[in-house]
């Protein structure tokens, strides 16, 4: 089956993560096996609490 044809038959889906490091690499493929890769942009703002 192709990634397409999971796309279709899989309409409800989870988002997850992996960070670009070594250490992730085995996360990395799988989710490559998986679902469709994408390449996001992610900021870590912190919150100053008065």
């Amino acid at each position: 089956m192709t990634k397409s044809e999971l796309a279709n038959v899989y309409r409800d889906y989870s988002d997850v993560q992996a960070d670009t490091g070594p250490e992730d690499e085995a996360a990395i493929a799988l989710y490559s096996k998986l679902g469709l890769r994408e390449s996001v942009l992610h900021f870590d703002i912190p919150v100053r609490r008065s």
